[in-house]
């Protein structure tokens, strides 16, 4: 029997990308997107793209909850010109090897991609099973809670974990510098912004973030106790930006307000 092969590659206004041919089966998420939009987020995508295009030559970029690509890749092409390098983060092991042959299939050499999931300590992290046969939005499953708020498509079995994954702080990376930040890591976003205060306050990175699946008054207090001016984006994202910073200018966009 000739086996049903789950992933496909299509052109995407981002590069060429490997995706997962059941996302499409869902009415959101980065799959879906790609497969039957054409692109992901174009608002979105160019917001953060103007913000990479501020950065000076030789700037750092983090992708935290990279999933199969699609900021990474776009983050790559910004960067590229000006000598500038990504760091990749995606801890589910099938969703990193897409990630990692998106990167490949578009040459770009500026990125480095991690098979990590990005906290506050490290260690290491169990990865629940997961069905990438079924359809499903894959990046929608959250693994910092051990369940799943969201539905989408499949249940995570946890209790038939037989992967992990190493637990990382971006503080324990000791980078040389860090100019911008992209974190959506469903839910765990105050984790990886406690393992980053040192870098935080050393650096200063605006920092794009998704807060919906999160305690929203605890994450704006940490971000207020970092020094920085938080902007809503959309229901999903704020853009949180340091005070003191006179480059990027933040118009158009709403303060988030407890």
């Amino acid at each position: 029997m000739k086996k049903k092969l789950n992933n496909v590659l299509i052109p995407t206004p981002h590069g060429l990308m490997v995706v997962n041919r059941n996302e499409a089966a869902f009415s959101f998420g980065v799959g879906v997107a790609l497969l039957e939009e054409g692109g992901y987020d174009p608002r979105e995508i160019g917001f953060v793209r103007d913000i990479v295009n501020l950065l000076p030559p030789g700037c750092v970029v983090l992708d935290v909850g990279a999933n199969i690509g699609v900021h990474t890749l776009e983050f790559a092409r910004a960067c590229e010109a000006k000598g500038g390098i990504v760091h990749a983060f995606e801890p589910q092991r099938i969703l990193f090897q897409m990630l990692a042959g998106n990167v490949a299939l578009n040459s770009y050499q500026n990125v480095h991609c991690h098979l990590a999931a990005v906290s506050s300590k490290l260690g290491q992290l169990s990865m629940p099973a997961i069905d990438y046969s079924v359809p499903s939005s894959f990046s929608g499953i959250e693994l910092g809670q051990g369940r799943q708020n969201e539905n989408i498509g499949q249940l995570p079995k946890w209790d038939q974990s037989q992967e992990t994954v190493p637990l990382i702080t971006l503080d324990s990376l000791d980078l040389p510098r860090v100019d911008f930040m992209k974190i959506d890591v469903e839910g765990m976003e105050i984790d990886v912004l406690e393992g980053a205060r040192n870098l935080i306050t050393k650096f200063r990175p605006p920092i794009y973030l998704e807060y919906a699946k999160n305690d929203s008054e605890n994450l704006a207090k940490l971000l207020r106790e970092l020094g920085y001016t938080i902007f809503v984006f959309s229901r999903l994202d704020w853009i949180a930006v340091p005070r003191e910073n006179s480059t990027i200018q933040i118009t158009g966009l709403a303060t988030f307000d407890v």
